[in-house]
């Protein structure tokens, strides 16, 4: 049995979580890495909890970072991009290639990221309706570049004061 504390207004709370509720867990993570994305706080609820200690944990990590990886590689061979689940737009893959590389080693590499960057992150893999598979080319590439450039905000755990600006995916798009 897995122990979560949780933090609510009147203190801290221990929770037991069963198998049961790891369970549900996993079939609400794309709901609970919704709230996540929305900025609900990963000791918020049991649920959400469970969830976010998935996420930053290495296998999911890893699996994102392969996914990455592998979107960028896509985008690079020659011929359809069928490859993926849904077709990817080449053009905004390529532009943000260097930033989407460097956002999947962060998660890849071991050490703190936040709960929130890495739920952004599998989001760029998980939905067909995301940025890099709707709208005409320019505008995917603008919301592709955006989203990548939230990930790798939203990755890093200190206070964002001190955070490292991070160079953009790219500025070479035509306004539309």
């Amino acid at each position: 049995m897995q122990t979560v504390l949780l933090i609510d207004s009147p203190g801290i709370a221990v929770r037991r979580a069963r198998a049961r509720d790891r369970a549900l867990s996993r079939l609400r993570a794309r709901h609970l890495d919704a709230a996540l994305i929305a900025g609900e706080e990963p000791d918020s609820g049991l649920a959400i909890a469970l969830r976010a200690q998935r996420l930053i944990g290495r296998t999911e990590r890893r699996r994102i970072a392969a996914g990455l990886h592998a979107l960028v590689a896509v985008a690079y061979a020659p011929g359809p991009t069928g490859a993926m689940r849904a077709p990817v737009s080449r053009r905004a893959v390529l532009e943000c290639a260097p930033a989407l590389e460097d956002l999947a080693d962060r998660i890849g590499e071991p050490g703190p990221v936040s709960a929130r960057g890495v739920a952004l992150a599998g989001r760029l893999l998980s939905s067909g309706a995301g940025p890099v598979h709707g709208r005409s080319e320019a505008a995917r590439a603008r919301a592709f570049a955006a989203a990548v450039d939230g990930a790798r905000v939203a990755l890093t755990t200190h206070d964002l004061t001190h955070h490292r600006r991070e160079p953009p995916c790219s500025t070479s798009w035509p306004s539309h």
